[in-house]
């Protein structure tokens, strides 16, 4: 017998950071489509992404060497 779980039992999380956040397509197509979907989980403040600590230099040769592996 096979059994499958009913699109409304799903529960849709927030995005929660430093865990892999999953969704499934019938999550998505629940909420009316991935603009809807996007409004629900999406993080609503900006990420701070913090200082690696490069120079302009390193910056620059790390861009150039990613164009020039395309």
């Amino acid at each position: 017998m096979i059994t499958t779980k009913k699109i409304a039992n799903i529960p849709i999380l927030p995005i929660q950071k430093g865990k892999l956040n999953i969704y499934s397509p019938e999550q998505i197509k629940r909420v009316g489509g991935i603009e809807n979907f996007l409004d629900l989980v999406a993080l609503k403040e900006p990420i701070n992404i913090p200082d690696l600590g490069f120079t302009e230099e390193q910056w620059d040769e790390m861009e150039k060497l990613l164009r020039d592996d395309s």
